[in-house]
């Protein structure tokens, strides 16, 4: 009985023109606002998770820092006798400074030089190869990777030498240069030489330009062998050395950096997680995540008042047919949920309306990722992951504001005794 009262007082040609053409409008405002919610978040998941894959190809879960380079091998010495490195990680020691580039041209740029091992340079080329795999392998069927012994990829060895180095895409397309290029290295404190002194410098060749469709790294980014190339930038002021530790379970860096800070007390030591390193970032595509959420959320809001609107002006046209409806033994109570079950259910069907195309296109986006302009942006494909928590809290939070919403519109029906309700003017 309840759906034939909501049909024929809402959307039947005996509900009134104005009833159903605003019942019509405000069932599809909240149709498309919830739909566009639920899109909206799955894409803004799916980029998060891939900028947290990408990263951690590139990214150490937990770094140990020397923070007095003057102590570097006595703490270094201090570290292994207190074992604190477990033998199932991949630990690898490494250098960070940063360095001005010039090209042949005479073009100039700032960049983060990073010195590594060749096994961990070795690691870090498998890893950034296994997430570009991922990623084509949502596009289509792609060919799994052949896995050297070690763990790395076949094909994917750095094979650097002294005097080489590797670039990102984008710092090698702002300098004009391309693999087998020759550039000059720059200490930055070269810079603040009187006048006539030659600042400290070295001559290095392109071997790869690298792309980890990350931005910092293939802006600024470039890797070269520890102890083989840039060996006189040792005593660099921006010079900072250490471990690169990889763990089995990123997810766990937290807990193993309160482990390994209370193991290396007294040490001249940093350690970060790789949530440290990154923290802006992450905080960034949070903010940016919560501002979209909320305004496609304020959306729906307006759209989920404007059919309360729809239940008051229901109500309001139709106060002799409540009467009769009283008149003919329904109770007052009776009478109050079953309005307020209409104002429920308009809200219910625009919500699962919504929120199933929403699911519906989420799921083939997911499926099957648009490709939008590859050449210019890092994400080629706009992506989708499904996020069934947040649909089912859309559709609660929905159900309570129209319940209690219907409650505070059928309120005044428990008031009006049948004969008034009768007597009244539409």
């Amino acid at each position: 009985m309840l759906w034939d009262f909501f049909w024929r007082f809402l959307f039947s040609k005996r509900a009134g023109s104005i009833v159903r053409k605003i019942s019509w409008l405000s069932f599809a405002a909240l149709t498309v606002s919830v739909a566009s919610l639920v899109i909206v978040m799955a894409v803004m998941k799916a980029l998060n998770t891939n900028i947290r894959n990408r990263l951690l190809a590139v990214e150490p879960h937990l770094v140990i820092e020397i923070t007095d380079n003057n102590e570097y091998k006595t703490a270094i010495a201090q570290i292994e006798e207190r074992q604190v490195l477990k033998p199932e990680w991949r630990v690898f020691p490494f250098e960070v400074q940063d360095v001005i580039l010039r090209s042949v041209e005479g073009r100039f740029r700032g960049a983060v030089a990073r010195g590594l091992t060749p096994e961990s340079l070795d690691w870090i080329l498998s890893e950034i190869k296994r997430a570009q795999q991922n990623e084509r392998r949502e596009e289509g069927p792609v060919t799994a990777p052949e896995i050297n012994p070690d763990g790395t990829v076949l094909g994917e060895r750095g094979a650097l030498e002294a005097g080489e180095i590797m670039a990102g895409l984008d710092l090698a397309h702002s300098l004009g240069i391309f693999e087998g290029d020759s550039l000059t290295v720059v200490a930055p404190e070269g810079l603040m030489l009187p006048a006539g002194e030659t600042p400290k410098f070295e001559r290095v060749i392109v071997k790869k330009i690298l792309s980890t469709n990350l931005q910092d790294f293939d802006g600024e980014g470039l890797f070269y062998l520890q102890n083989k190339t840039l060996p006189s930038f040792q005593s660099s002021a921006s010079l900072r050395r250490g471990y690169e530790i990889w763990t089995e379970d990123s997810a766990g860096a937290i807990e193993l950096k309160e482990d390994l800070i209370r193991r290396l007390e007294g040490l001249p030591v940093k350690v970060q997680t790789w949530q440290d390193r990154n923290a802006a970032l992450f905080l960034s595509l949070k903010l940016e995540k919560l501002v979209i959420g909320l305004f496609l959320s304020i959306a729906s809001l307006v759209a989920g008042f404007s059919l309360l609107t729809v239940l008051g002006l229901l109500i309001s046209q139709k106060t002799r047919e409540i009467g009769l409806l009283q008149a003919i033994g329904l109770s007052r109570r009776e009478v109050f949920f079953l309005f307020q079950g209409l104002g429920v259910r308009l809200t219910g069907l625009g919500l699962f309306c919504g929120s199933f195309i929403g699911l519906v296109i989420a799921t083939y986006m997911e499926l099957y990722p648009l490709k939008v302009l590859p050449d210019i942006y890092y994400d080629s494909t706009v992506p989708a992951e499904v996020d069934l928590p947040f649909v089912i809290v859309i559709v609660i939070l929905g159900y309570l504001l129209s319940y209690f919403g219907g409650l505070l519109i059928t309120r005044p029906l428990a008031k009006f005794q049948p004969t008034e309700l009768l007597r009244m003017k539409k």
